[in-house]
């Protein structure tokens, strides 16, 4: 569960939207780990999670949100989400 996603809800009202356009590198672009962790190490980049746009959804819905769209561009690198709190 994130807990990001978790405040976003506990801020909303009942029947309030959470949109969200993400990148999800874990599906074609998770090579990139290594070099996103040594940057971290070296303190050139911030902490990426790494996660694929299947992950993200499932948290959402983890979070208690009802999922009304999503939508992955070609690429498959990210994911567009409109989220409704029930």
């Amino acid at each position: 569960r994130r807990p990001a996603i978790a405040n976003v809800r506990n801020l909303l009202k009942s029947g309030g939207y959470f949109i969200s356009s993400t990148a999800c590198i874990g599906n074609k672009l998770w090579y990139m780990a290594p070099f996103l962790w040594a940057g971290r190490v070296i303190g050139r980049l911030p902490l990426v999670r790494i996660f694929t746009y299947r992950q993200l959804i499932n948290s959402i819905r983890d979070a208690g949100f009802e999922i009304e769209l999503e939508w992955v561009p070609e690429s498959g690198n990210s994911v567009f989400v409109i989220a409704r709190k029930p």
